[in-house]
């Protein structure tokens, strides 16, 4: 995304046995994202890069680090972690589009080993 561009950001929390054991996040540029899927709060199917893809705007190249890390607060309680139970964090991951030149979409994936979560996770 270009400096000072309006965006939209998608927030999408992926559940097993009804505990958050994910949460991904999109900010999408508003003249890419305006009147389209993006903006609805549903669940896209084919996902972010399918329907970028079907919009004209193929993912290009993608970066991004991986690192387990402490949770910040609202991931402690979002995931439901006891103290000293690291995520998993895709960030920042950086997807340049085609036709787009310079502009990007940018995401964080936070993850957790579904055994440290919870009250007791059944395997």
């Amino acid at each position: 995304m270009r400096r000072g561009e309006d965006a939209v950001h998608r927030r999408r929390h992926l559940r097993a046995d009804g505990i958050t054991v994910q949460e991904h996040r999109v900010w999408m540029p508003m003249s890419i994202a305006a009147d389209t899927r993006f903006v609805e709060p549903a669940a896209i199917a084919g996902g972010v890069y399918g329907e970028l893809t079907g919009l004209g705007y193929p993912p290009v190249t993608v970066s991004f680090s991986v690192a387990a890390r402490a949770p910040s607060r609202s991931e402690r309680e979002l995931f439901r972690l006891p103290v000293r139970v690291p995520v998993l964090v895709l960030e920042p991951s950086r997807v340049e589009l085609a036709r787009s030149p310079g502009r990007h979409v940018a995401g964080r994936l936070a993850a957790v080993e579904p055994g440290h979560i919870g009250p007791p996770f059944r395997r």
